[in-house]
């Protein structure tokens, strides 16, 4: 199977020239250089010069940043964003594809609803690029990088597969039938099938159905792993998950990444020396599992300090938006600012082999940016303009629809039904008042002629 990167041919067709956008005296975060003042140059959907003495030409777009933070837009390696709109409402979660524990074949970006409400939510958080996983399993399936481009639903620039999920530990143990030793068992003969497989695929299909540890297509899917083109997303906690993992890779020789991630901190000297990169969330900072015993709120800064090549990720759909918070968190524990922004943008592009493109704002590489109010680890800052393969993006969302709807009891009493705008009846204020009063209301007497 080829990765393939997939852009939006209106980004890149040649239709009527679009104006260069200027970005202006704000105060750059690169990444990949130390802050400084600075313009930033942009020419379609690239940066093309990043230097204080650039001025906007006439009929330039200019954006003016003064006191304002400059970054790469953000990136949460581990959602379901596109996936899900409604957790309860089956209709609209195709997160997991069945009941097979080996899912090997699915695809998340056939599921991927770029239309999704929870889209622009996300983005205003100065999110800007999402790596959204499939569930469920031993083998979830094929994870998809997307940007959160405006308009078109077949705009994101795409990248399937970004990585293979499997899931060990608990989730794993109990997809493989309960026991950690069950799943490594599965695991290695899943392995040993694709290598049979991917030797003579014609002599493979010929055999019994009931023979396969797995699908062709399954098979077919991980084919790229063993071949060290697709990352293995590896879900793991506990220390001795961790460790069984670095070993199976060894033995098969693929790309890991640890997500979860819990008690990575314990085995930090050898993921830095094997080059295996760690997802965690910064809030995961106590026991809510046994497999969660060894959790420390400093973990990032931890692994961190040993040379481990850290992401940090909201494992949120709903609430991705937070991401930013969460590194502040991780800062406030003692990670470094700029690694915490690394973490959070290089980092998970490198992950996947996107450094190239993302990540960093230097010339050459995809105009993602968010222009902040301040730091964005602190909590009132918040996103001024935000910029997605080099065109400013609305910041409008369902949220903020239905804020300025309701935002005055004038426009909502004029949005209520008309009977419940008329005046009350004589009647009806009568029995509100005894009501509010505790009394009864006065009854009308009989006159003598009337039947009892």
């Amino acid at each position: 199977m080829i990765r393939t990167l997939l852009l939006l041919a209106a980004l890149v067709a040649p239709t009527t020239a679009l104006a260069d956008t200027v970005i202006v005296n704000g105060l750059v975060h690169s990444v990949s250089q130390p802050p400084r003042r600075a313009n930033i140059l942009i020419q379609g959907e690239r940066i093309v010069e990043i230097s204080p003495g650039i001025q906007p030409s006439a009929g330039d777009q200019v954006i003016d940043a003064t006191d304002m933070v400059i970054t790469p837009g953000l990136v949460d390696f581990d959602t379901q964003v596109g996936m899900v709109e409604i957790w309860a409402v089956d209709a609209t979660n195709d997160t997991d594809p069945g009941d097979d524990p080996i899912r090997s074949g699915f695809r998340a970006a056939d599921a991927l609803n770029a239309n999704s409400t929870v889209v622009p939510i996300t983005r205003n958080g100065g999110i800007t690029s999402v790596v959204s996983h499939p569930s469920g399993g031993i083998f979830s399936g094929q994870s998809v990088w997307w940007d959160l481009v405006d308009g078109d639903p077949t705009g994101p620039a795409i990248l399937t597969p970004a990585v293979q999920v499997l899931n060990a530990g608990n989730s794993g143990s109990s997809a493989a039938g309960g026991s950690r030793g069950t799943l490594m068992m599965r695991l290695r003969e899943l392995f040993s099938d694709v290598q049979i497989y991917e030797a003579d695929s014609g002599q493979y299909r010929l055999r019994e159905r009931g023979s396969l540890s797995a699908s062709v297509v399954d098979l077919e899917a991980l084919v790229p792993v063993l071949n060290g083109e697709v990352p293995v997303f590896a879900r793991a906690h506990r220390q001795a998950d961790i460790i069984g993992l670095l070993n199976l890779a060894d033995e098969y020789g693929f790309r890991l990444i640890i997500g979860g991630s819990t008690e990575a901190w314990a085995v930090a000297e050898r993921l830095a020396d094997e080059g295996v990169p760690v997802v965690l969330n910064p809030f995961d900072n106590a026991p809510s599992e046994f497999e969660q015993i060894g959790a420390r709120a400093d973990a990032a800064a931890v692994l961190a300090e040993a040379g481990v090549s850290i992401i940090l990720t909201s494992n949120e759909t709903h609430n991705v938006r937070t991401l930013r918070q969460l590194a502040g968190n991780a800062v406030r524990a003692g990670l470094d600012h700029e690694v915490a922004l690394a973490a959070i943008t290089l980092n998970p592009a490198a992950a996947v082999g996107l450094d190239s493109d993302y990540g960093t704002l230097e010339a050459g590489k995809i105009a993602n940016i968010v222009v902040w109010s301040g730091d964005p680890f602190e909590l009132s800052t918040q996103p001024r303009h935000i910029l997605v393969h080099g065109q400013e993006v609305s910041m409008d969302s369902r949220q903020s629809a239905l804020f300025e709807r309701y935002r005055t009891l004038e426009d909502g009493v004029n949005r209520l039904p008309s009977h419940l705008l008329e005046p009350p009846s004589h009647d009806q204020e009568e029995g509100e008042q005894s009501v509010a009063t505790g009394t009864e209301p006065e009854r009308e007497q009989p006159s003598p002629g009337d039947n009892p």
